[in-house]
């Protein structure tokens, strides 16, 4: 089934419309930069910018918060707020649903964070897993019948002589 839509609800997109008002540019009160007129631009309220040097510090910025950024852009991907997943990591008290295996929920460094946002596209979030039972699930198809049959393997495996 197809995503239909933003993955953003109208209540965020109307907050993030409205959560710069009142700040202050990172650029005011600077003497203008070194870089030629051609490179600035100019905000929605007229402010300018020289877009050479709004590239370099979304770059320091990005390499700073890597790790809450990735966290948000996960939890934004299946809707889910901070509270929420807050709520879903208490309630299993930090473990795989399945295998009951501790998680994680810092980046191993050189891989991914030890954990996975289990999804139904049909009724949502149903639960946090570690990567091989995720895995798992998403082999055997998400079929219940085919779970049923891997339990009945698993009790009485077939003998193929």
């Amino acid at each position: 089934m197809p995503k239909v839509g933003f993955k953003f609800s109208p209540e965020s997109i109307e907050r993030m419309k409205t959560s710069h008002l009142g700040q202050i540019a990172w650029n005011k009160g600077k003497k203008v930069c070194r870089h030629s007129r051609r490179f600035y631009k100019r905000t929605r309220n007229g402010a300018p910018f020289c877009i050479k040097c709004k590239r370099r510090n979304s770059a320091r910025y990005r390499a700073a918060n890597i790790e809450q950024i990735n966290f948000r852009n996960t939890l934004g991907r299946y809707r889910l707020t901070e509270e929420r997943f807050e709520m879903l990591w208490d309630s299993q008290k930090g473990c795989c649903a399945i295998c009951l295996r501790p998680l994680s929920k810092q980046r191993i460094p050189g891989r991914y964070v030890n954990f996975r946002i289990d999804h139904d596209p049909v009724t949502g979030v149903r639960g946090i897993l570690c990567h091989s039972c995720n895995t798992g699930i998403g082999l055997l198809k998400h079929s219940q019948a085919n779970f049923e049959r891997a339990i009945q393997y698993v009790r009485a495996p077939l003998l193929c002589i």
